[in-house]
């Protein structure tokens, strides 16, 4: 519960004991008004709890990125080329399955964080990754594609 919460209730008990010791119709009619306010403020916070929903959000995200670090070391073997692949191929679906079950549980975005992710991301592109863009989530002996030289330091640009 909510300093503010706590305020109003105590204003509102404040104001029906007035009114039921003074026996004076406005302070009752005061004292419905702020209890209303009061029930409208716990419905809303019961309703919407953006604390637990941000708290949703960090544990969702510290689970996806525990299974990029999955996938990650999963690529290492293959790249590596010595685990069999009957063993790969468990692996991959035992972390597909992580991964459909942390989205099953993760809480719902609204559709406008949607939108402004989608266009942080993508520029409002289809979200999905070229070679390029997935080399640069990877580290650096694992990448596929060759390093782009030209943005090196020591280049000058005329």
């Amino acid at each position: 519960m909510h300093s503010h919460d706590v305020l109003l209730i105590g204003i509102t008990t404040l104001l029906a004991t007035a009114g039921a010791i003074t026996n004076n119709q406005t302070v009752f009619i005061v004292a419905s008004v702020f209890g209303a306010i009061s029930t409208a403020f716990v419905v809303y916070q019961l309703s919407f709890n953006p604390e637990k929903l941000e708290s949703e959000h960090r544990r969702t995200a510290k689970r996806l990125l525990y299974l990029r670090d999955r996938y990650l070391v999963l690529i290492q073997k293959i790249m590596s080329d010595t685990a069999p692949i009957k063993d790969l191929q468990d692996e991959l679906e035992s972390i597909h399955r992580e991964v459909s079950i942390v989205y099953e549980y993760a809480p719902d975005s609204s559709s406008k964080a949607y939108s402004e992710a989608s266009k942080a991301l993508k520029k409002e592109e289809e979200l999905t990754f070229s070679r390029e863009e997935i080399d640069m989530l990877l580290p650096e002996d694992l990448r596929l594609t060759a390093p782009d030289l030209s943005h090196s330091k020591g280049d000058a640009q005329d």
